[in-house]
């Protein structure tokens, strides 16, 4: 004669392994986003960067701060459910978990999709920004978003432009025949070497001082020793070229793990909902009795 087994006692230990993984990450996932919300809001505070919206134009600005505030509301919420729902055993909460969870791999997918068959065109829309930025630029010592972008590009990468130093002639910023220590500037001069380099706040604030030396190193000669003959752009490819492996690596470590709290999620919710029909069938059958 077969033993009957009790659903509600199955895999008790691995039931609670799973819980112990959801509760783990869903915490894990939730500080990390209050603090990456938390430090945009102090970034904005801090630098005061309240002209953004000329760096890129006002539709895409809008769209994607919507992505990105919808993106963060859904993670939180998300990480809520599957908090709630692993504490509390509750299966109504899992399975939301679960399906919000599925909605975000699937975006997350489709994003890293995307940027991979169509690499070279968020190429050519970030040339296309950086040449638009380019005209709104003020000078060294503005304190506007654009200017202080690429301050701090020309500065802190060391290159020059977009793809050279030629980019900056005739631009609106080169048209007004912009001339530091007798020198005529067809470049900024942040495009060179500033001995010492400075640091953030002072590009921030506007306050980038050249000596007469590095000025003399950044505009005579040919090519001048002092110049950044690398442009930005070059640059920054280069430089997200040499961390694609580890963004890649991150993605898919990120899918598989959603996957894994997906399937952990389901299947205690299944086992939960199968311990109730159980419990259920046995009461009705000791009120038969």
């Amino acid at each position: 004669m077969g033993t009957k087994v009790d659903p509600t006692n199955l895999s008790g230990k691995h039931l609670r392994l799973s819980r112990t993984i959801i509760i783990i990450f869903t915490i894990i996932v939730m500080l990390m986003t209050l603090g990456i919300i938390g430090l945009i809001c102090v970034l904005l505070f801090a630098y005061n960067i309240d002209e953004l919206s000329e760096i890129i134009n006002s539709q895409t600005t809008s769209n994607l701060g919507i992505f990105v505030l919808s993106t963060f509301g859904v993670l939180l919420l998300t990480s809520c459910l599957g908090l709630c729902g692993a504490l509390r055993q509750s299966g109504c909460s899992l399975k939301l978990f679960a399906f919000f969870l599925t909605i975000l791999t699937v975006i997350e997918f489709a994003v890293a999709s995307y940027y991979l068959a169509y690499s070279s065109e968020v190429e050519s829309f970030l040339s296309d920004q950086m040449d638009s930025s380019m005209e709104h630029y003020k000078g060294e010592n503005s304190t506007g978003a654009d200017s202080i972008a690429w301050n701090f590009l020309q500065l802190k990468f060391d290159c020059c432009g977009i793809e050279r130093e030629q980019d900056w002639v005739g631009t609106a910023w080169e048209r007004m025949n912009n001339t530091v220590d007798g020198h005529h500037q067809k470049y900024p001069y942040t495009c060179c070497k500033i001995s010492p380099e400075p640091g953030i706040e002072k590009i921030r604030d506007g306050l980038v001082r050249p000596t007469s030396a590095d000025l003399d190193k950044c505009y005579i000669g040919s090519p001048p020793p002092g110049l950044h003959t690398e442009g930005c752009y070059d640059t920054l490819n280069q430089l997200m070229s040499e961390f694609g492996v580890w963004i890649s690596v991150a993605i898919f470590v990120t899918i598989a793990i959603q996957l894994l709290l997906v399937y952990l999620s389901c299947q205690i919710s299944t086992k939960h909902q199968a311990g109730n029909s159980f419990m259920f069938s046995s009461r009705v059958k000791d009120e038969k009795e």
